[in-house]
């Protein structure tokens, strides 16, 4: 139970924070600095190859980045994520 408390909490966290105009976009997997500043804040790395797009999305907590989120898409339209 405790695990899905953490989980909704982190769910409508990740929401809120995405929804701000200050979530961070980043390429080739790079993040940016996690510190007292960008506590909280959401930043996503996109990677792109000839079968697709992943995108990864990350919380700043106060123990570093944290992957919250995954995505992929191919090139023949197919999407799945987690």
């Amino acid at each position: 139970m405790k695990s899905g408390f953490l989980a909704g909490i982190l769910a409508v966290a990740l929401s809120v924070a995405s929804a701000l105009p200050g979530a961070a976009q980043a390429q080739s997997g790079e993040l940016p600095v996690c510190n007292e500043g960008s506590l909280w804040s959401v930043a996503v790395t996109t990677e792109t190859d000839a079968l697709g797009t992943l995108s990864l999305t990350f919380l700043c907590t106060p123990d570093g980045w944290l992957l919250v989120g995954v995505s992929y898409c191919s090139v023949t339209g197919n999407c799945s994520s987690d």
